[in-house]
């Protein structure tokens, strides 16, 4: 049987699922705790630890420290 959807939406989600995967274990974030988003800057929220950006074929890791976000993708 045949996924629906537009071609190529699967491998949008499972992309995104391993970039969560992968977020919350190098992170040490638990899931319910990440933020996922298609917005580049991370909205203002209180309760997230851990903003995922993605823009369906690379993420962006936004973590929280204090009360702002750093974007770990750039911080090397």
């Amino acid at each position: 049987m045949s996924e629906k959807g537009a071609p190529g939406a699967q491998a949008v989600t499972q992309g995104l699922e391993r970039a969560i995967e992968w977020a919350a274990g190098y992170f040490g974030v638990r899931k319910d705790r990440i933020l996922v988003g298609f917005c580049e800057e991370p909205p203002e929220v209180e309760d997230c630890e851990l903003y995922v950006y993605y823009n369906g074929g690379a993420a962006e890791y936004w973590k929280r420290e204090g009360s702002r976000w750093v974007n770990w993708s750039y911080r090397w």
